[in-house]
């Protein structure tokens, strides 16, 4: 099922988007839920982020095939990194380009939204905590020099997210293509991770508390593409959907 958060009518809501129809929902969508009544069309709605997260949790270095790519040893554990709630935008948003950098980059990914709270959990138990799955985009000011990379990955409008949820599918097998300007920059497949989607929640929540409609970024497949104003990002992943973005001047 495909969740989407929308503005419609000057009202912003979930709903069920099937065939080019928006249905409303029945139920909390963290819980039990149906579809609804049919509301609208979906080119008559503004697609929003479909969550607002408290905390984005990113994952780096998590693909076989990036590892190769870049000479690196295999990690032990995951690397992990955080992202503000006002990085997040959504589908067809425009990302801004920072005044103080001139080498943006990004990285397209599968990513992963909680549903329930999630403290100390076992890995055999962890997707019982997974709403569903939507594409993200992870972008990096790359020429910063921040040792710890808060500033350098926690620009506003450096998380979009979009377009819809898919509650759903299993996220082990899932194909994640990227676009820059039309060009074809990653195609890989989910079953390429590192870690798991499972040892990375139980990971995470060893130490820190996962809420409703947290997300987590779990780490793309090739080395980031850098970007430059005027251009337009395509993160396409199977059974999801495709997240598209422009990339505009900063301005006050």
């Amino acid at each position: 099922m495909k969740i989407i958060r929308f503005e419609w009518q000057h009202i912003i809501q979930y709903g069920v988007v099937d065939r080019g129809v928006v249905y409303t929902i029945e139920g909390n969508i963290c819980d039990e839920f149906g579809v609804g009544k049919k509301l609208c069309s979906l080119n008559e709605v503004r697609l929003l982020a479909p969550v607002q997260p408290k905390v984005v949790v990113g994952v780096g270095t998590n693909y076989y095939g990036l590892i190769k790519e870049v000479g690196m040893e295999i990690p032990s554990e995951p690397s992990l990194f955080l992202k503000p709630s006002s990085s997040v935008v959504g589908h067809l948003e425009s990302i801004v380009y920072p005044k103080i950098s001139s080498d943006v980059r990004f990285g397209g990914e599968l990513t992963v939204v909680i549903k329930r709270v999630a403290r100390h959990v076992p890995e055999d138990r962890a997707l019982e905590y997974v709403l569903g799955y939507t594409c993200g985009n992870d972008l990096t000011a790359r020429d910063l020099p921040d040792a710890i990379p808060t500033r350098s990955k926690g620009f506003y409008t450096f998380c979009p997210l979009g377009p819809c949820i898919n509650t759903g599918i299993k996220a082990n097998n899932l194909r994640i293509r990227s676009r820059l300007n039309g060009v074809l920059i990653q195609d890989d497949s989910t079953s390429d991770l590192i870690f798991s989607i499972s040892q990375i929640i139980s990971y995470i929540t060893e130490f820190m508390t996962l809420e409703p409609f947290d997300v987590i970024l779990t780490g793309t497949s090739k080395k980031e593409t850098r970007i430059n104003i005027g251009d337009t990002i395509e993160v396409e992943i199977e059974e999801i959907g495709i997240l598209r973005n422009t990339v505009t001047k900063y301005s006050t």
